[in-house]
């Protein structure tokens, strides 16, 4: 069998003309050869001369010869789909992680390739997991590799075997249309053998799809965001044409909101206290939102909202099929509204609600006091007795104030208007008796004053 080499009839045209000739073969030999064995003749003189009339550049192979691995099966590569798993630690949203692959054998020389599919903000470094390579079988040991180890062929890539590589097993799952035809013309694969088998599946990558389709704004996805009533509006008034459903409540009441101060009572439940919270009632679309009233030193962590804008269903008739919301006209002074399992008390409103309420045909009570009054403990003083040490009055100091009093309050005013003024008094003695105190032992008149010198001095 006669292969045209890969040059083109130009170029090989020209390699005659200039007079060289293609060094593939010995061109001493000028017999033609017939039997395949036989090696002396591979490129014959007569063949040669047929060659260069009809400008061909043969290769010197036997007309019966067996083509070789690279020329037989070039450019057949079969491909597999895989999948393998790896668990997850250490974390809350997923057991275990599926990554997908695609394995390439090539034909020619039992090469394999795999490819790992590249996910979207999977956090993974993904790409080419194997180059191509001969991949060997686990479970060899030194002695047996010196000899010729196994290496993964065909018939090892059927679909449902687990294969090992690099301590990942590969799940083999399906395999495409070429690859299937060739399995089962060249290596008698059967109709069960190429069946394909589905995929597990990944509840994680499949939530985190779907969160970037909403996060992307992928047409047709639900991103479970409501569009604001005004854009409609304006939308509506470029030409858009938009639905009008619901849309009177909107034009006729725009913004307004209804106002309620609720008081949500938790002492009966342990560590429980009294919170105070602000309602909000949405007149266009029936909603409701709630703020907590924030107070200095409360102990609490300040958060945004208790509940978020929305309707708010009725625990009590709420169903599937017909579910039932809390309206304006349950919302009235004294009442309770249940916020999913926390029973508020409406206690107060603002004038606007009071207003509205009222033109509507209901009519609301006295506002009632946010903080409930409790009943204040009277502290009565009671003086202890004289304990007897000291006087009355510094017995009496320890009960009113500290045990080191503090310095006496100084008149400012006074040290300045009376700064420098001085009064100056004479005075004498009452008394006709003089006493010098000597050490421990007191000297009177009838005592020599001179012996008392004497004695100070010596």
């Amino acid at each position: 069998m006669m292969v045209n080499s890969p040059l083109s009839r130009t170029k090989s045209s020209r390699m005659f003309e200039s007079g060289r000739r293609p060094m593939t073969a010995t061109a001493a030999l000028s017999k033609d050869v017939s039997d395949p064995n036989d090696i002396r003749g591979r490129y014959s003189v007569s063949r040669r001369k047929s060659d260069r009339e009809s400008s061909i550049v043969p290769l010197p192979f036997f007309r019966e010869s067996k083509l070789p691995a690279f020329l037989e099966h070039d450019r057949k590569v079969l491909l597999f789909n895989a999948y393998y798993e790896e668990e997850v630690f250490q974390s809350a949203l997923e057991v275990n992680r599926v990554h997908t692959c695609e394995i390439y054998f090539y034909v020619e020389d039992g090469t394999i390739e795999i490819i790992q599919s590249k996910q979207e903000n999977s956090g993974i470094p993904q790409g080419v997991f194997l180059r191509r390579s001969r991949v060997a079988k686990p479970g060899q040991t030194l002695e047996s590799s010196w000899g010729k180890p196994e290496y993964y062929e065909i018939d090892d890539l059927k679909i449902g075997n687990i294969i090992e590589i690099y301590s990942r097993k590969f799940h083999i799952v399906n395999c495409n249309e070429s690859s299937k035809k060739y399995a089962m013309e060249h290596h008698g694969w059967t109709e069960s053998e190429v069946v394909p088998l589905p995929f597990p599946k990944d509840c994680f990558a499949i939530e985190n799809k779907e969160k970037m389709c909403r996060e992307s704004g992928v047409p047709g996805v639900n991103r479970n965001r409501k569009m604001h009533d005004l854009k409609q509006v304006m939308e509506s008034m470029l030409g858009k044409q938009t639905s009008t459903t619901d849309r009177g409540m909107f034009l006729e009441c725009g913004q307004d909101s209804l106002c309620f101060c609720v008081i949500w009572d938790d002492r009966e439940r342990l560590y429980g206290d009294i919170q105070y919270f602000k309602l909000f009632y949405y007149l266009a679309d029936d909603t409701i939102e709630i703020f907590p009233v924030q107070k200095k030193n409360n102990g609490r962590d300040k958060f945004q909202k208790l509940l978020k804008r929305d309707k708010l269903p009725k625990p009590q008739t709420t169903t599937e099929n017909s579910p039932e919301f809390v309206s304006w006209k349950d919302l009235t002074i004294g009442g309770t509204v249940n916020v999913f399992g926390r029973p508020m008390l409406i206690a107060s409103c603002d004038h606007f609600t009071r207003k509205y309420l009222q033109s509507k045909g209901i009519g609301l009570g006295e506002n009632m006091p946010l903080e409930p009054e409790e009943a204040k403990l009277a502290f009565e003083r009671q003086i202890p007795p004289y304990n007897g040490f000291g006087s009355e009055e510094d017995s009496l100091r320890s009960c009113t104030g500290g045990i080191n009093p503090p310095p006496p309050k100084k008149d400012l005013a006074k040290m300045r208007e009376k700064s420098g003024v001085i009064l100056r008094f004479n005075a004498h003695l009452i008394s006709d008796k003089v006493t010098i105190i000597f050490g421990t032992k007191p000297l009177t008149s009838s005592e020599s004053l001179l012996t008392f010198l004497n004695s100070c001095i010596y």
